[in-house]
């Protein structure tokens, strides 16, 4: 068992010293958590049962004074392996973030084996603070975005007990602020390089990538809170339909209009590239917008098919669809926001139909056209 001590002298003291009897250090107790008999507020592990008494001399510049509790700790026998139990003091945290582990084993254990999956030790979490993976109370700073498990073993002079496992404990959430950076992620907040509470910075030339972090997804950013960027002609956030800005260009942003609609990426690699620019003068808040996935429309370029034609697209509300050869009466021709949302269902009466979206936002929509097995997919512009 461990306890904490804590120094409560009077009137300055600089210097300290602590007497355990009966019992010998490093067999019946052993000072831990790099503490020692001189330490004002040392940690001590005993391992054998006893009752203690607890001395301590305190020091100052003018003379010194010693406080003793006879029999203060009373250790009792162990007669059973440890019932292993430990908690966390947050369990939901951004990456970069320290999480402090508090073991809470009874049977006085004296060693402790710490086991977090998924990950690798040194890449993806690292014990610090003087920790390690058989600390009993270790601290572990979290470097990648996951869901993590964590499992603690206890071992006493008995033995070793049986696992503790809280699965899925520990969760991690991305925090991404603007920068020369490529993330492969499916999670995790955006912000502009002043973070979730500052200001972006003057003289900006930025540009991330969002990359998908699981097959057959397609990176998609909602934006949220307050959208605040200086006019276009100074300051202005771009967005491109690839991995990066050489791909199409999706929307410019600028001002204090947030942009309504999630944005997905429609490309074969699912990914989303922010180009950034700010001026020598004048900040604002910048953004923030939350990193998910969805699942993967490609856009028509990444297909080559000249069974079908769409026009006018870009489009100021009505367009022809061409199915050619593809007709038949089981054509099912939808249309869906950059969202997901389905906005027009309808099976196809003849082989050339005209689609009306006036009525419909300005914006980026998606085409699918089902016949039978066969899929077909085109971006819509309506300007």
């Amino acid at each position: 068992m461990s306890i904490d001590f804590t120094d409560e002298s009077l009137n300055f003291p600089s210097s300290w010293e602590w007497t355990i009897t009966p019992g010998t250090e490093g067999v019946d107790y052993t000072f831990i958590e790099e503490t020692s008999n001189t330490s004002q507020n040392p940690v001590v592990r005993f391992d054998v049962a006893e009752v203690y008494t607890i001395a301590l001399t305190a020091t100052n510049s003018v003379d010194s004074d010693t406080e003793t509790k006879e029999d203060y700790i009373t250790i009792e026998a162990v007669t059973t392996v440890p019932d292993a139990d430990f908690e966390a003091d947050i369990t939901s945290s951004v990456n970069g973030e320290v999480v402090n582990f508090t073991d809470f084993s009874t049977q006085s254990p004296n060693a402790w084996a710490w086991t977090i999956t998924p990950g690798t030790e040194g890449v993806d979490f690292e014990y610090i603070d003087g920790k390690n993976s058989t600390s009993q109370n270790p601290s572990v700073q979290f470097n990648t975005p996951e869901i993590y498990t964590i499992q603690l073993i206890a071992t006493n002079v008995i033995g070793e007990s049986e696992p503790e496992i809280k699965v899925d404990y520990i969760e991690i959430v991305g925090q991404y602020v603007m920068s020369n950076e490529i993330y492969t992620t499916c999670s995790g907040t955006f912000y502009d390089d002043g973070g979730p509470e500052g200001q972006y910075s003057n003289d900006l030339d930025f540009t991330m990538t969002f990359m998908p972090a699981e097959d057959e997804k397609a990176v998609q950013i909602e934006f949220f809170g307050d959208f605040q960027i200086e006019s276009c002609t100074y300051d202005h956030l771009t967005v491109y339909d690839g991995i990066d800005a050489s791909a199409t260009e999706i929307a410019q942003f600028c001002g204090t209009t947030e942009p309504t609609e999630p944005i997905v990426a429609t490309n074969v690699d699912g990914a989303l590239t922010f180009v950034f620019h700010s001026d020598g003068s004048v900040t604002f808040g910048g953004w923030s917008a939350n990193v998910t996935c969805t699942e993967l429309i490609i856009n028509v370029d990444e297909f080559n098919s000249n069974e079908i034609s769409i026009y006018p697209n870009p489009t100021n509300g009505f367009f022809t669809v061409d199915l050619s050869s593809n007709y038949s009466k089981s054509t099912l021709i939808e249309i869906f926001s950059i969202s997901g949302q389905k906005i027009y269902s309808e099976n196809a009466n003849q082989n050339i139909m005209t689609i009306d979206m006036s009525n419909n936002s300005k914006g980026i929509y998606f085409i699918k056209i089902t016949n039978q097995d066969i899929f077909y997919y085109e971006k819509i512009i309506l300007k």
